[in-house]
């Protein structure tokens, strides 16, 4: 995660499959920089704008349930949100037996 520069409040958190580094990403961003189509969904597949403050986050799962891992992770991350002690520590997920 990266703070924009003119906000230190909204990060740019980079996807899996980022074509761009998030210093270009920011860059074509500040300057509106696309060409065509193929270059802004390039672009737009690249990162995601998370603010904790404002409660939002550019990713197509916040736009559809208003709720994702990217601002809850940064909620976590800024102590914004607690996890109870039962739910920790994260990480992969364990099969259960039964």
């Amino acid at each position: 995660m990266i703070p924009l520069p003119w906000n230190v409040y909204e990060q740019v958190v980079p996807t899996i499959h980022a074509q761009l580094g998030v210093q270009q990403w920011i860059d074509m961003y500040q300057h509106c920089q696309f060409n065509t189509f193929d270059n802004y969904r390039r672009w737009y597949e690249s990162a995601h704008i998370v603010s904790a403050q404002q409660m939002y986050c550019s990713c197509r799962y916040f736009c559809k349930e208003y709720i994702c891992k990217h601002l809850v992770g940064l909620k976590i991350l800024y102590g914004i949100h607690k996890l109870p002690n039962d739910r920790l520590p994260l990480g992969k997920k364990t099969q259960r037996t039964t």
